[in-house]
C-alpha cells in the first residue's frame, strides 16, 4: 500500500519532532578547547579537560523503528532535500519549498 503525501508529512513531523528533542538533550561544555588551553598555558598546571562536560548521548539513543524507517528513506535523497527537510522539520525553520517538495515526492516511493 502506497502512502499519500499528507502521511509523508506527519512521518516527516514525527521525524523531526524525534530528533529535534534528541538535539536539545545534546550537552557541551561551557568552555571551548581554546578557552581551556589558554588557562593551561596561563596557570602552567594541565587540566583533565572538558570531556567530562560533554554529553555523549548519541551513541545510547533507541530510535524506534518507524523513526529508523524514515531515517533510512531520508539518506537516500541527496544533499539539498537532506538539508531542506532538517531546516523544515527539525529545526523548524522554513526550507526551500521547492526542495521540500521535492523530497516528499522522492519520499512518496520510499516510505
Amino acid at each position: 500500500m502506497f502512502k499519500t503525501i499528507k502521511e509523508v508529512h506527519y512521518d516527516l513531523v514525527a521525524w523531526g519532532k524525534f530528533w529535534a528533542a534528541k538535539e536539545s538533550l545534546q550537552g557541551f561544555s561551557s568552555k571551548s578547547n581554546l578557552l581551556v588551553l589558554k588557562e593551561v598555558l596561563d596557570s602552567g598546571v594541565a587540566g583533565s579537560g572538558t570531556t567530562h562536560l560533554v554529553s555523549h548521548l548519541s551513541c545510547n539513543i533507541h530510535v524506534p523503528h518507524y523513526i529508523q524507517v524514515v531515517d533510512d528513506a531520508i539518506d537516500t535523497l541527496g544533499v539539498e532535500h537532506k538539508k531542506a527537510l532538517t531546516q523544515q522539520y527539525i529545526k523548524n525553520n522554513k526550507a526551500s519549498y521547492h526542495w521540500i517538495e521535492k523530497a516528499k515526492g522522492r519520499l512518496l516511493a520510499l516510505l
